[in-house]
């Protein structure tokens, strides 16, 4: 889905980022006790100081502090890991379970490689920082988590291949309706430049489905055919989804888009197949096959973005 796909893509860059940040703050911390003990402790044995016991206890403490250090040291590859993968999410065209299962593990090295740091020293008044480091690396953790199951449910509907056998044009309709409507959550979109009411009716007949999981349907279309035999069922059809509680939207599109565009989209909020023309779909004998999702979203996006409402064309 669109949604969880954002979520765990804002969760890896700011539990990245935030692990970045903490890692550089103790070991700026860190290299600040370590080089005020060195000093001190060259000052009391150039200069024979005698010191107080508090002072001592504070410079006995140098080789517990030069342990945290190293352990930024270790910290800072896995925090890096965390962060990269939030940016190369942010420019792929979608999630692959390598990356996710990376970020994920990341993240627990560096949740526990914190906490290992914490037991080992303590700072007066970051607490606040101690929390938000815990939460970076759980978001990251989560985000990783998220992102591979997204990859592997978008994976199987890429997979997913219906062939019609023209000579079986209703199994085709409860094929289509059961395998392929049935799996659609979200927002539906249809492109198809020849929609009529016979589309309609096939539109109609795999909306009808048991297992709906979507809320709208946006179709895009040119005008050449959809005259008044269109129009007299088409608000019936679109006020019967919106009583389902389904929003039904058609658009025209521009006429140099309805030129240049000649194939046929079926998409939801993860997911996109090329589809044969809806008003012979059962009756063709063509594959339904997975397509790039990231590419065919984008493009019915930006038709949808130029073409006008139905209502006003």
């Amino acid at each position: 889905m669109a949604n969880m796909r954002d979520a765990a893509l804002g969760l890896s860059i700011a539990g990245g980022f935030i692990a970045v940040l903490y890692v550089f703050y103790y070991m700026q911390a860190l290299s600040y006790s370590i080089g005020f003990d060195s000093a001190a402790i060259g000052l009391i044995g150039g200069y024979n100081l005698s010191v107080n016991s508090s002072l001592i206890t504070t410079i006995s403490s140098a080789s517990v502090i030069k342990f945290a250090l190293y352990i930024t040291y270790i910290m800072l590859p896995f925090a890096i890991i965390m962060f990269a993968v939030g940016i190369l999410w942010l420019f792929s065209k979608a999630f692959s379970r390598m990356m996710s299962i990376s970020l994920a593990f990341a993240s627990l090295i560096f949740i526990l490689l914190t906490a290992l740091l914490e037991a080992n020293i303590h700072f007066n008044g970051t607490l606040s920082i101690i929390t938000l480091s815990y939460i970076g690396g759980i978001m990251s953790f989560m985000a990783g988590i998220s992102g591979f199951y997204e990859a592997k449910s978008a994976s199987s509907k890429k997979r997913l291949q219906i062939e019609m056998d023209p000579n079986t044009p209703y199994s085709n309709m409860v094929l289509l309706t059961e395998k392929l409507v049935g799996s659609l959550n979200g927002r539906i979109k249809v492109l198809d430049m020849h929609f009529d009411t016979k589309a309609l009716d096939n539109l109609s007949v795999m909306l009808k489905g048991h297992n709906r999981n979507f809320s709208e349907v946006d179709l895009l279309t040119k005008r050449d055919r959809l005259g008044k035999d269109f129009e007299k069922i088409y608000y019936d059809f679109k006020k019967e989804l919106y009583n389902e509680g389904i929003v039904f939207d058609l658009r025209i599109l521009d006429e140099k888009d309805a030129l240049e565009q000649h194939e046929r989209l079926l998409l939801d909020s993860s997911s996109a197949y090329k589809i044969p023309p809806l008003n012979i779909i059962n009756k063709k004998s063509e594959h339904i096959v997975g397509i790039n999702f990231r590419h065919a979203n984008h493009r019915f996006d930006e038709l949808w973005a130029r073409a006008k409402k139905f209502e006003n064309s």
